[in-house]
């Protein structure tokens, strides 16, 4: 992943949190994260997210079957519940799953 790139990722994230703000409370918040492989670091992606946890966001990751060989899983899995973590080789309907998330 270039700097670009994950400067653009830290920028998308940085809006989600703005505009959280104006989702009234009684709407289910959910993000859909992606992550392929890469070598950047992902700890201030990471706790970034966090944030959104904190403030009521339900987040849902998915990495490809590369990014599971490259990135250090004990980071996702120490801040993610598991159930939310899902690998694209296993999910079926992955159209689906896209669409169920805002």
């Amino acid at each position: 992943m270039t700097p670009e790139q994950i400067a653009q990722i830290e920028k998308i994230v940085e809006e989600v949190l703005q505009a959280q703000a104006n989702i009234p409370d009684q709407i289910e918040k959910q993000m859909l994260v992606v992550i392929g492989a890469t070598q950047s670091p992902l700890q201030q992606i990471f706790q970034n997210l966090q944030t959104c946890m904190q403030d009521g966001w339900k987040i849902r990751i998915i990495l490809s079957a590369l990014a599971t060989k490259v990135i250090n899983l004990n980071l996702i899995y120490s801040t993610f519940e598991k159930e939310d973590i899902l690998v694209d080789s296993e999910i079926g309907d992955i159209p689906a799953l896209v669409e169920s998330h805002s």
